[in-house]
């Protein structure tokens, strides 16, 4: 016999029909033996089963709010919580503007330009003075130029390209023209539960290991923008320096994205005191007592990588928009990769194969322009793949399936 409730192995809730069926058996006990859905105790026994069914539903829901494994939304959030493990947020997309027009115009901050086509809205961070050099943007002839931090309206995952972000939202008098350099840094979406209990679980298992890794994933972890998209740290434990120019009793963390100030805030709160920090970009931190401190860490190296895409496509099935869909594809596999993951031309055209009607597809990479071998690309550790829609090259053209 089954039983409901909450027992040693887990809470087991008690199905529609058994309450049904226990709440026609007590009353069978005082007389009642008619329960076809006609008669009053049918319908009696359906209605207040589904209420007590409510009550169950609820207590179930309450025994997974305390399992990690099975708690969702604010639930998850309090447990992780506990252990110090925070949602991410949603983030914003992030770019930088060249704005041109006449010399000495000012653009406020909270300025809005959108991305043709798609209308995407970013907003500048600052206010831009342009300065007095002639120059070109979008186009159009310009008298000054200023550059200018600037966000999406909007968070999640939303797309600026190279020379996109050309629509002006907001006019000011002598103002003319706009374009980005390179792609936006893309936002993300909050994070899903399934991601949160996986960080989680990461979390408290780098608490319970070497300072090393606890370095590193507070680093990883920091609330900065841009936000650290990949670390990783390096230590000599000897009396002497070792074969990669690190010296003696020293960390060197070589990290990819964040500020500067919260990287080194970071680095100072868990590196031991005593340990030297090592790397080729220095700052300062002032402790409690007033006292100043060099901390150095290494910015990861981009390695800015050109891409062509020869596709074969059946032209009857290949989408309208199909190059924009597998450049889009191409742009959020790149966003994917970490510090010291190779760039492989095959896992790139994986990517093109995903669109509708590609038949064959040879892909050529390299880090020059432009690129005529599919050799893949050696990332060492400190550095990191970076993949651009300015670099990128689609040739699309239609073959016999």
């Amino acid at each position: 016999m089954t039983t409901y409730g909450l027992t040693s192995t887990g809470f087991v809730s008690k199905p529609l029909l058994t309450i049904i069926s226990d709440l026609q058996d007590a009353w069978r006990l005082l007389g009642i033996e008619k329960f076809d859905p006609a008669s009053v105790a049918g319908q009696k026994s359906g209605t207040i089963g589904e209420r007590l069914s409510e009550l169950w539903d609820a207590c179930e829901a309450l025994d997974a709010a305390f399992d990690p494994d099975e708690s969702t939304g604010q639930a998850l959030d309090s447990l992780c919580a506990m252990t110090g493990t925070i949602r991410d947020p949603a983030t914003h997309s992030t770019v930088t503007l060249t704005l041109g027009g006449d010399a000495a115009t000012v653009v406020a901050l909270g300025k809005q330009v959108s991305v043709e086509g798609t209308g995407v809205k970013f907003e500048t961070l600052a206010e831009a003075t342009f300065n007095s050099t002639p120059a070109t943007v979008d186009g159009i002839s310009c008298a000054g130029t200023a550059s200018v931090a600037a966000q999406a309206v909007d968070t999640g995952p939303l797309v600026g390209l190279t020379g996109t972000i050309t629509v002006k939202e907001t006019p000011v008098s002598g103002w003319l023209a706009v374009t980005n350099a390179a792609d936006a840094d893309v936002g993300e979406d909050v994070e899903t539960d399934a991601d949160l209990r996986l960080r989680r679980e990461e979390e408290l298992h780098t608490a319970a290991t070497a300072a090393l890794e606890a370095i590193r994933e507070a680093l990883i972890e920091l609330d900065s923008t841009p936000a650290v998209s990949g670390a990783v740290v390096f230590e000599n434990t000897s009396m002497v320096a070792d074969g990669d120019g690190l010296p003696p009793k020293s960390v060197r963390a070589v990290v990819n994205g964040g500020a500067a100030a919260d990287i080194r805030d970071s680095l100072f709160a868990t590196v031991a005191a005593g340990i030297e920090t090592d790397g080729t970009t220095s700052g300062t931190v002032t402790d409690s007592q007033g006292v100043t401190h060099t901390i150095k860490y290494t910015v990861a190296t981009p390695i800015n990588t050109y891409i062509i895409l020869n596709v074969t496509k059946d032209a009857n099935t290949y989408p309208v928009d199909g190059d924009a869909q597998m450049l889009a594809a191409v742009l959020a596999y790149g966003d994917t990769l970490v510090m010291g993951k190779n760039i492989v031309s095959g896992r790139i055209a994986t990517e093109a194969f995903g669109i509708e009607g590609v038949l064959e597809v040879e892909c050529l990479i390299g880090t020059t322009n432009p690129p005529t071998t599919d050799t893949t690309i050696p990332v060492d550790i400190d550095e990191i793949g970076v993949f651009d829609s300015a670099r990128t090259t689609i040739n699309s053209s239609s073959g016999t399936p």
